[in-house]
């Protein structure tokens, strides 16, 4: 028998299918390995993580009384692939799919989700031909009539921030019937004719929004999950590279500091969580703001400990201070490139004095440091890109630096620079949108489906491995390991799901 909901809210699988053995892999098992034996290991970005997107609206409709179903596929083949070593089928996913109905569906789509996506509205379609199913997130707003155009068998695009939207389009169903035309916020087809409707206002007050149900989630799932706590949305800066900023127009909004905490208190006593990541692209983007959260952490005694990232010249030594002892323990610092002419073309106001700055101080109060590395910039070359690798390597081998997370810079369909790319003298060369992997994670890894003024896309692929393969001999030389770090992995649970089991799996 079917179970029937209000809402059905889906993320689909992100882990790629790569091929077992390939040279590349063998580098990137002996960079991810040793970084983890001889140093640390990424604490954020983590496969284990729920999608804040789905979480958010789901808790808001079960606030509002909807009855509300979420299927993470993500997180079902991440499971799937640690005890099974084999990846998740397209018959899972229906076998899945046709366990429930709903009169609405909404599916959190990603640049490198696409195409299994589209095969889970398909299927929806088959199973449930008289539902509403939308598609929502970063690349849905940024390329509304594009995906409709593309799949019939979806119905409207939710565009930004989904709570207030979906809550409208429940309350209509619920009385008069659904007219989409009346729907702020979002893009429609109606026949073979697109419509993109008003857009609707951002929530200035995110205290009105309830904390994250992780009840939503089915026990086994609920109980790996580290949760990624919000203490804002939108961020003051302004990188051509990111498809944040056409979605939230960089409107800066934050929650307050009680609200933020008492979320915090939640996850630990209601969800006997240890550990979290703070969600924000830049959590010191307001000093004021994030002092204040660390405050009451500590005023409330929370024995907690979390991952953030940071922009280094925001760094100053009283902030670290009190992070420190509110339970931060790793910091993601975007430090880029070396080179001044890509950092200034980005956008980035950064350099390595900068960096050594910001690495020192965090050092001083022993919490990791976590390195965001990017190749394939307007204006990089060899030699400077090189010049970076290098940079890095001796940053590790000096012990300032724990982790690193190298990625290529990836113009996504939306972005500042996939759409004034001729400007940035980048060149497209592949529009599908499963192929925009960044190379910087468990999602998986590709040749980059463009190339610069200065460099193929062959060049930045290999440069990017030479990246790798440099750090890991650098974390070989790396032996001020501190033994605390791997004591309290174990004891926060961590360990289990390093990003290393990535390839155990096909």
């Amino acid at each position: 028998m079917l179970s029937s909901f209000d809402m059905i809210l889906i993320q689909p699988p992100l882990l790629s299918r790569e091929e077992k053995g390939s040279e590349s892999q063998k580098i990137e098992i002996k960079y991810w390995s040793e970084m983890e034996i001889n140093s640390g290991r990424l604490l954020g970005d983590l496969p284990i993580e729920a999608s804040y997107g789905i979480l958010s609206i789901g808790s808001y409709l079960t606030e509002l009384g909807y009855k509300v179903k979420i299927i993470d596929f993500h997180l079902m083949d991440f499971m799937k692939r640690i005890e099974t070593k084999e990846s998740l089928t397209d018959e899972d996913i229906y076998e899945e799919l046709k366990k429930y109905s709903a009169n609405l569906y909404g599916i959190s789509v990603m640049t490198i989700s696409e195409n299994r996506a589209e095969y889970i509205t398909n299927t929806i379609r088959r199973l449930n031909n008289d539902a509403f199913i939308f598609w929502g997130g970063y690349y849905p707003t940024n390329n509304d009539q594009f995906i409709l155009n593309k799949n019939r068998n979806i119905d409207f695009i939710v565009r930004n921030e989904g709570e207030l939207i979906v809550a409208n389009i429940l309350a209509q169903s619920k009385s008069k019937g659904v007219n989409l035309k009346e729907i702020r916020g979002i893009t429609y087809r109606k026949g073979y004719k697109i419509y993109k409707n008003k857009p609707i206002d951002n929530i200035d007050n995110l205290d009105i929004l309830p904390y994250m149900n992780y009840g939503l989630y089915e026990k086994k799932y609920r109980d790996i999950i580290v949760p990624r706590v919000y203490t804002a949305r939108g961020c003051n800066n302004s990188c051509i590279y990111c498809t944040a900023d056409n979605s939230t127009k960089r409107s800066y909004r934050k929650r307050s500091p009680k609200q933020v905490v008492d979320e915090i208190e939640q996850l630990i006593f209601h969800y006997k969580k240890k550990f979290f990541v703070m969600g924000d692209l830049e959590f010191l983007n307001d000093l004021n703001h994030a002092s204040a959260i660390c405050k009451e952490i500590i005023k409330r005694k929370l024995d907690v400990k979390w991952w953030c990232q940071v922009y280094p010249p925001n760094v100053n030594e009283e902030i670290i201070n009190l992070m420190k002892k509110a339970g931060n323990i790793q910091i993601a610092l975007g430090i880029e490139t070396t080179n001044s002419r890509s950092l200034e073309a980005v956008n980035k106001m950064v350099d390595t004095n900068d960096t050594l700055r910001a690495c020192n101080i965090i050092k001083k109060y022993n919490i990791q440091v976590q390195a965001y590395v990017m190749f394939g910039l307007p204006h990089d070359t060899l030699d400077s890109c090189i010049q970076t690798i290098k940079f890095i390597g001796k940053l590790i081998t000096e012990s300032y630096i724990d982790t690193t997370h190298f990625s290529i810079m990836m113009p996504y369909p939306g972005s500042e620079i996939y759409n004034k790319s001729k400007s940035y003298q980048i060149k497209i060369l592949e529009n599908d949108p499963n192929k925009y992997f960044m190379n910087c994670d468990f999602l998986g890894n590709g040749i980059p489906p463009y190339e610069t003024e200065n460099m193929s896309r062959y060049e930045i692929y290999c440069i990017w491995l030479l990246a790798l393969a440099h750090s890991q001999k650098c974390f070989c030389k790396n032996d001020k390991y501190n033994s605390h770090y791997k004591e309290l992995y174990e004891k926060l649970g961590l360990r289990d799901y390093s990003i290393v089991n990535k390839f155990t799996t096909s």
